[in-house]
């Protein structure tokens, strides 16, 4: 199996906060595990760009990233060498998976719609992105009518992965993918941790704070 994880950003531009390391974590665990895996993104790095070889393998934590330039800035980034790349993609000898991070960005748009034209599965994972709070919000008519036109068909040919119960209740409210999963995101636990154990438990409890 070949699994193509598409972002707008990658590893080192966590810039943008959770899902940069989410995405990254997950494509090196996949790596790890022998499953082939290989990262299209752009150089975006807030208002500034990485310095990344353009269109070329670059390794990082062992996971072969291809970063394109993107001509326009947070948060369409539209990027014409990224998608030219994905339309060149040929049908290769063992499955092919393109697995879609976050929504409302020109590469995802774009990414979803080539992958459905050559009959590539699609997995997309949010990030929070599709919830009734992001059609309220920012830009909320422009997202309304792209819904309407054509996210809403290009989402409901999706599988979902989600990461809680509540996300998957959100996504169901607003569409009807192919299917949905919730799995938890990947985390990196220290090996040091000078934990005080008030109670012997055998259960470790994580508490988790986010804005």
């Amino acid at each position: 199996m070949r699994i193509i994880q598409v972002s707008a950003s990658y590893k080192p531009a966590v810039i943008y906060g959770g899902p940069t390391l989410s995405v990254s974590k997950l494509s090196e665990e996949l790596c790890k595990n022998g499953i082939k895996t290989g990262v299209v993104t752009t150089l975006a790095n807030g208002k500034n760009e990485l310095g990344f070889p353009v269109g070329k393998v670059t390794y990082i934590e062992n996971v072969p990233v291809r970063f394109f330039k993107r001509i326009t800035k947070d948060h369409s980034h539209f990027s014409p060498g990224l998608i030219w790349h994905l339309l060149k993609l040929k049908k290769a000898a063992e499955p092919t998976i393109i697995h879609i991070h976050a929504w409302w960005n020109l590469v995802s748009i774009f990414a979803c719609t080539i992958a459905h034209l050559k009959s590539i599965p699609v997995v997309l994972s949010p990030r929070g992105t599709l919830s009734q709070y992001s059609f309220t919000k920012k830009n909320n008519r422009l997202k309304n009518w792209m819904h309407f036109l054509a996210g809403k068909k290009l989402l409901s040919k999706c599988f979902f992965h989600v990461t809680s119960e509540a996300e998957k209740a959100e996504i169901l409210q607003l569409f009807r993918p192919r299917h949905i999963q919730v799995i938890s995101n990947f985390i990196t636990i220290p090996s040091n941790l000078d934990i005080q154990i008030r109670k012997k438990s055998s259960v470790l409890k994580l508490l988790f704070m986010s804005r």
